[in-house]
């Protein structure tokens, strides 16, 4: 009887996680922080969406990030953090890149030319791979 108790436990377990829904996820906000001869200091929002009534955990975030036609820049973070039932979290991502790394970049910053991004990723969350993408221009900043 024990035996059947604990078989009927665990497929309840299975169905419950087969059952989740994956959580969306989109970028918020995209900001140059600093900008020195030596870095350009990136902060990016994401808003992550748990619309399942169980939390979340994101257990790993890898994301890469490309202004005009510069290298890519990618970076990756390994968090525990959680997104409760039935609820929305942002998530602050600071990129630090070598201004080397875009050299044709920043002359178009400089010479206040558009600036085109790229930003793509993937979080791993209670065993789902979730990517998103986004794509877009910046808004030309009078000053940097």
């Amino acid at each position: 009887m024990k035996k059947f108790v604990l078989l009927g436990l665990i497929f309840a377990n299975v169905a419950c996680s087969l059952g989740m829904t994956k959580p969306e996820v989109k970028m918020q906000s995209f900001a140059i922080e600093k900008f020195t001869e030596k870095t350009i200091d990136l902060n990016v929002t994401l808003e992550v969406k748990n619309p399942n009534y169980r939390d979340l955990e994101i257990e790993k975030l890898k994301y890469g990030f490309q202004l005009n036609d510069s290298a890519f820049f990618h970076q990756e973070l390994g968090s525990n953090l959680e997104i409760s039932g039935n609820s929305t979290k942002k998530i602050d991502l600071p990129i630090k890149i070598p201004t080397e790394t875009l050299v044709g970049a920043v002359f178009d910053m400089l010479v206040n030319k558009p600036m085109n991004y790229n930003f793509v990723g993937s979080l791993r969350v209670n065993g789902f791979n979730v990517a998103f993408n986004k794509s877009g221009t910046m808004p030309k900043r009078d000053s940097l």
